[in-house]
């Protein structure tokens, strides 16, 4: 199962006394949403680039979240680890798996989700 987390921050302290009750008023809360892949060498990650079953697995999950996000109209910040990435570059550009572009409109997942569903991807590599 595709695991996602999500880093939510606020102001603590913004909503003044009396907010709660006057909804004219109160402060409007801004959420930043951030999701993260990481390195096989930390604890609980798979590895995707010897683990096909696991990176379609992920694939997946991070498709029903796209989607999600979209009809919600929530914008949301893709940080992904080369681990990933590099299963995705052998599995959908190297050797293209048409079963899995198919999800994706024939575009490999980090296209699809910069181009067509408009999220922010922040692609970067942690290995030594």
């Amino acid at each position: 199962m595709a695991q996602v987390a999500i880093l939510v921050t606020s102001c603590l302290g913004c909503f003044a006394s009396g907010a709660a009750t006057n909804y004219s008023s109160a402060p409007v809360l801004h959420l930043a949403i951030a999701t993260h892949s990481e390195d096989w060498h930390n604890a609980g990650t798979a590895n995707y680039s010897t683990s096909k079953i696991n990176y379609v697995n992920s694939r997946n999950g991070l498709i029903t979240f796209a989607r999600i996000m979209q009809d919600r109209g929530l914008t949301w910040n893709w940080e992904c680890d080369w681990n990933f990435l590099n299963a995705a570059y052998t599995n959908e550009v190297l050797n293209p798996d048409t079963n899995l572009l198919a999800a994706t409109s024939g575009s490999n997942i980090v296209a699809w989700l910069q181009n067509v569903m408009h999220v922010e991807t922040d692609p970067h590599s942690h290995e030594n």
